[in-house]
């Protein structure tokens, strides 16, 4: 990684960028940057990395609601205007089958994710998962774009 030439604060910050939003362990970002892991606990806890985390995972869990709340309501209009004699518009269904797609997916990677072994952890598997929740959501962003939902 070349982290020789790089100062103890750029140090930290791409450790905590690891640590938070990819969510490596502490171990695997003392390797990845070249420091031990009680500089990684020292940083973690002056830096309160781990509210940090539950605070990016809270975060997700509310976006994830909702959508799902977006999806319940695109549901119910689409089932009113069949109901009142009419038919959903392509666009409705459209969004519905796309959103209820990457839902599925995320619910796949949430089970998959709270399956996984709690002791060590392999850093494959979490990078997979965490793959997989990435593409979930650039999935969601890309959708909330097309749809002119993105502020």
């Amino acid at each position: 990684m070349g982290n020789e030439a790089k100062s103890k604060a750029e140090l930290y910050v791409i450790a905590e960028g690891m640590y938070v939003q990819d969510l490596k362990d502490q171990e695997t970002c003392a390797a990845a940057v070249g420091v031990t892991a009680r500089t990684i606990r020292t940083w973690a806890k002056e830096g309160n990395w781990e509210g940090k985390r539950k605070s990016r995972l809270d975060r997700d869990t509310k976006t994830r609601e909702k959508i799902a709340d977006l999806v319940h309501a695109m549901v119910d209009d689409a089932t009113r205007a069949y109901t009142d004699g009419g038919a959903p518009s392509q666009a409705q269904l459209y969004t519905i089958a796309k959103f209820a797609d990457i839902m599925g997916k995320m619910q796949r990677y949430e089970k998959a994710e709270s399956e996984m072994p709690r002791q060590p952890d392999t850093e494959p598997d979490k990078a997979a998962a965490a793959d997989r929740l990435e593409a979930a959501n650039d999935e969601i962003t890309k959708t909330l774009a097309q749809l002119g939902l993105l502020r």
